[in-house]
């Protein structure tokens, strides 16, 4: 594994095209997907598998991305969020590509769109820099 993805490692929810999957990887991060893994699983069983493996969510959903927060928020081990906020899947691409530049891992969530990117930790959190 390279030096970029060697502290990050994602899991991508079904709810994102392959493409974002395949990206991570081609920059050597782990990356794994809900679709590939676990189909259709309930958000409660994607999130114990998160608190089990440190991986980071990758969602487009907001709801889900919220509870991760709420969760780390209250001490639980999680990675933490990043929410890609694009619907067009070119823009989703360009959102993810932008990350891809300097991936490192939340301890909250990242908000991802073609023109921002931004974080919000929480307190006693740090970002792997």
């Amino acid at each position: 594994m390279g030096a970029r993805g060697r502290f990050v490692k994602l899991l991508i929810d079904e709810n994102l095209p392959v493409v974002i999957v395949e990206l991570a990887r081609r920059q050597e991060i782990e990356a794994s997907s809900v679709r590939d893994e676990l189909p259709g699983a309930p958000d409660l069983k994607i999130l114990e598998r998160l608190q089990s493996t440190g991986e980071t969510l990758v969602t487009r959903d907001i709801r889900f991305a919220n509870h991760v927060l709420e969760q780390i928020a209250t001490g639980k081990p999680l990675g933490g969020a990043i929410l890609i906020r694009e619907q067009k899947m070119a823009d989703m691409r360009k959102a993810w590509e932008r990350w891809l530049e300097n991936p490192r891992t939340p301890r909250g969530i990242v908000v991802l769109t073609t023109k921002t990117m931004r974080f919000r930790e929480y307190p006693g959190q740090r970002t792997n820099r």
